[in-house]
């Protein structure tokens, strides 16, 4: 029984992690890497064979939405993502479990860091996403900075807090349904 117990507990510390290079910046909440061992077969791929990767926990305002007007905020966080994940820099993409997975696009599912720092965390701090829990929480540790940062954010009015204070929290009351 102790050994089961052991190896259930491993089992909910796997994690994977997979290096690589940034090719582009999509928009604030979607990024495109290199294709290296540890991303999935299936992953959309761009032109040049890199691989779509969408951050998991985050959504920025859109930019891309033709039957709308570009939305400024949403600029704003393709920008910031665009400094702290250069093209040409490396991240880290993880995520719980022993593979990345999906979504329905078929783009990457990933946390994403540069260094020591969490991309999400940034986004979330400087107010251009909530800490967007739509489909799942994030791993405890950083569960806890993503509380702090959201609560920061909008009690500073930054970013879009200020601009959409609505929207953003509508979207941080998402839930899994």
């Amino acid at each position: 029984m102790r050994i089961a117990l052991l190896l259930l507990a491993a089992l909910h510390l796997a994690a994977v992690e997979v290096r690589c290079v940034v090719e582009r910046i999509a928009d604030g909440d979607t990024l495109t890497v290199r294709a290296v061992d540890g991303l999935p077969a299936a992953a959309k791929r761009g032109k040049g064979g890199d691989i779509y990767v969408r951050m998991l926990c985050v959504d920025t305002l859109e930019i891309w939405d033709k039957d709308r007007p570009k939305a400024p905020e949403g600029e704003i966080a393709r920008d910031l993502l665009a400094r702290l994940a250069k093209p040409g820099s490396e991240v880290v993409l993880s995520d719980d479990g022993a593979a990345l997975e999906l979504d329905r696009y078929g783009r990457v599912l990933a946390f994403v860091s540069s260094g020591d720092s969490s991309l999400q965390e940034r986004l979330v701090a400087a107010g251009l996403s909530v800490y967007w829990r739509k489909w799942r929480d994030a791993p405890a540790a950083l569960h806890e900075r993503l509380l702090r940062a959201e609560a920061k954010a909008r009690a500073d009015a930054a970013g879009a807090w200020a601009t959409q204070p609505e929207l953003m929290a509508r979207k941080a009351a998402e839930r899994p349904r």
